[in-house]
């Protein structure tokens, strides 16, 4: 009876075992794919929301202001190698607050900015 015990007991924690190099396994995708999620969120969020409100009503098109035409709804790796210049260069005005002007409205809060120029500086080599 007591060898029955043990041994049942020893099955069930061989299959506790067996099943968890499984089950941290699916552990792991999981941040995986909440942090791509996230990444993408952030890009939306960040650059590609920030440009609409703040930047393209007047720089977008063939009469873009200064010349200086920013792509609507723009791709995340067109951003990083196509438009690469452009955005740096934007995050440069953004983050110094040349850009937008001060008698446009909106404005972006620092927080915007901050997140707008920190995405181009992490993002774009």
């Amino acid at each position: 009876m007591m060898s029955t015990r043990i041994l049942t007991t020893v099955a069930a924690v061989a299959v506790l075992v067996a099943a968890l190099p499984l089950a941290t396994a699916q552990q792991k995708k999981k941040p995986v794919a909440a942090k791509m999620s996230a990444a993408k969120s952030t890009f939306q969020k960040d650059v590609v929301d920030f440009t609409t409100k703040f930047c393209v009503s007047c720089h977008t098109g063939k009469n873009a202001a200064d010349g200086v035409d920013i792509p609507k709804n723009v791709k995340e790796a067109d951003v990083k190698v196509k438009y690469a210049k452009l955005y740096r260069k934007l995050a440069r005005y953004a983050g110094s607050k040349q850009m937008p002007p001060r008698d446009a409205k909106p404005q972006p809060k620092d927080a915007e900015r901050t997140a707008f120029t920190k995405w181009i500086s992490t993002n774009i080599k």
